[in-house]
């Protein structure tokens, strides 16, 4: 055979019509894995919309024919837990881990179970492993700190947060990290800790509070206060804020840092004679302010119907902002209600935080949590201000019936007129809108 027809058979040998056919067991074999996938696509799909009876109902029956599958059986504990069946979810979790031991997904699941079931010991050894096989993910060193944590493992618990920041810095790790030092007795570390918080989140008055208060504790009280100015001075209103600056100097509270009904009836006040001394009208702008800042308006809320009780669980945050149904109250002493239907907590979250709130069926607020008579008081205007900003706005009023076509007019104006930003603007005189405006 010449070299050219050996190169020939050679190639035709190579090529797919002399490839070797697959077996009928193997086509059978690849046809089966084929149909079992699509199985799974639709049971997920099916958990996916929420029908969770029935993906368990096919996942196991896909168990049944191939057991080996971890993504079955995650998929499997994962519905176990939509319908709270936490001992058999806890069940697929250990067969899902024990065929993918190095999976941080089906890890982090598996303890979350362990959690659940009270295995705290067990549940932080397979989140080492999980964040062993994913060193990277913030989430698995911030569970496994909070689980060091329910062992009263501090040391354990504040390496992991060290891990974590070396990852992602946040406000929530270093108020993890400050509360462990400071229940260690190291001020210094704590204090360190706080202040990077404070770096992080430099508008958060709970970290700042925290951080002067810790300050004022270790002694240092001057420093306390020169934390409070420094954060007062970008945010003047800060009702908590004033308050911790009041008790850090051992001086009275400023009336802006007084309890609601105090700043409400003041501000009354101030309103009343501002018709002599306009100049009094920025100290009760300040004291509404404080009020609509701190969510804590002088509602008037009816609630009534069914009450719904609830507990929630929320992880550390860094803030103390909780999430509630419309209309909840809490008996806890730690939180307090908010005019814009959410909890607040006392102090920022650094670890897991549950609580328990009620909801109503039925919560009837009156406008702008204001009542009408207060609403009535705060919208009059002085009759010899801004006679043209006045004339356009009763103009504007008269031709557009609603008040969205009021606000879409306004908008137009600005946005096709030659306003423009600038950081030396003039000085206003008395009547500063008309000046603006015009």
């Amino acid at each position: 055979m010449t070299r050219p027809a050996l190169l020939l058979v050679l190639g035709l040998a190579a090529s797919p019509a002399f490839a070797q056919r697959p077996s009928a067991t193997e086509r059978a074999t690849e046809e089966r894995v084929a149909r079992a996938q699509s199985t799974f696509v639709s049971a997920l799909a099916m958990q996916w919309a929420g029908d969770h009876s029935g993906a368990i109902r096919i996942f196991e029956e896909l168990l049944d024919e191939d057991a080996s599958r971890a993504a079955v059986h995650d998929a499997l504990a994962e519905s176990y837990v939509a319908l709270e069946r936490y001992s058999e979810a806890l069940l697929a979790a250990e067969d899902a881990a024990r065929l993918a031991p190095d999976d941080p997904d089906v890890l982090a699941r598996l303890a979350e179970e362990q959690r659940r079931s009270g295995a705290l010991a067990d549940a932080a050894r397979t989140l080492e492993a999980a964040a062993l096989a994913r060193p990277g993910d913030p989430s698995l060193l911030s569970a496994l700190a909070e689980r060091y944590a329910d062992l009263d493992q501090h040391d354990r618990a504040a390496q992991a947060l060290e891990r974590l920041i070396r990852i992602g810095d946040t406000p929530a790790a270093r108020l993890r990290l400050a509360a462990y030092a400071r229940d260690a007795g190291d001020l210094d570390l704590a204090l360190g800790h706080l202040r990077r918080a404070a770096q992080l989140a430099p508008d958060e008055a709970a970290i700042t509070v925290t951080l002067a208060e810790t300050l004022h504790e270790a002694g240092r009280a001057g420093e306390a206060a020169g934390v409070l100015d420094a954060f007062l001075r970008r945010r003047p209103g800060d009702v908590d804020a004033l308050a911790a600056r009041a008790r850090v100097s051992g001086t009275d509270l400023p009336a802006a840092a007084r309890p609601a009904e105090d700043r409400l009836a003041r501000a009354r006040d101030l309103y009343d004679a501002s018709a002599e001394d306009p100049a009094l009208l920025s100290e009760a702008d300040a004291l509404i302010a404080s009020l609509l800042a701190e969510g804590r308006q002088p509602l008037a809320v009816e609630r009534s119907g069914a009450a719904l009780e609830y507990q929630v669980i929320a992880q550390p945050t860094g803030r103390n902002w909780l999430y509630s149904l419309p209309g909840s109250v809490s008996d806890s002493p730690e939180l307090r209600a908010m005019g814009d239907d959410t909890l607040r907590a006392k102090r920022p979250l650094s670890s897991t935080f549950g609580y328990t709130a009620t909801a109503y069926e039925h919560v009837q607020r009156q406008r702008d949590g204001l009542p009408d008579e207060e609403r009535q008081r705060l919208l009059q205007l002085p009759e010899d201000s801004d006679p043209r900003s006045r004339a356009w706005a009763e103009e504007l009023r008269q031709r557009y019936a609603s008040d969205a076509e009021l606000v879409n007019a306004l908008l137009r104006h600005f946005n096709q007129q030659p306003y423009h930003y600038t950081l030396r603007p003039p000085t206003l005189g008395r009547h500063s809108n008309d000046e603006f405006l015009f």
